[in-house]
């Protein structure tokens, strides 16, 4: 008599398998939520350092910051087929198109200074990175 063994996994060994691909997951998925947030402030900093060049670019080529009205408002449109504050960074070539912003960012822009900034509001993003979504994220956007 020739004895057949039997080759496969237990039920116990599947569970447990189970329990850590659990455990894996439930470790995993929070740092891609943290990424897509991480992800949408670093491109709000990019665009706003970009949009500070092109102004200051426009200041030294042109003698004055670009008018927070759009001198040439009417006259152009952007790919949005808008027209708009920045129209005359648009008209002269210096940007394609008004900056689109990450959800929550607005933009705070003052011709006569050529101060530019942005505004988060809320909810907000962890900005700071104290783990927490907080007023303190707003004052860490302010101070960029």
């Amino acid at each position: 008599m020739t004895r057949r063994t039997r080759t496969g996994f237990t039920l116990i060994e599947i569970l447990i398998v189970v329990v850590i691909l659990g455990i894996l997951a439930a470790v995993v998925i929070p740092q891609f939520t943290n990424a897509a947030d991480d992800a949408s402030v670093s491109s709000a900093r990019t665009q706003l350092q970009t949009m500070r060049s092109q102004i200051e670019l426009y200041r030294a080529q042109n003698g004055a910051y670009p008018s927070a009205t759009g001198a040439n408002a009417g006259s152009d449109a952007d790919s949005n087929g808008s027209t708009d504050q920045w129209d005359d960074l648009i008209a002269e070539n210096y940007m394609r198109s008004s900056p689109t912003w990450p959800a929550n960012f607005t933009e705070s822009y003052n011709g006569t200074t050529g101060n530019f900034a942005l505004v988060l509001g809320s909810p907000y993003y962890d900005v700071n990175g104290d783990g927490t979504s907080d007023s303190a994220d707003a004052t860490a956007v302010s101070n960029w």
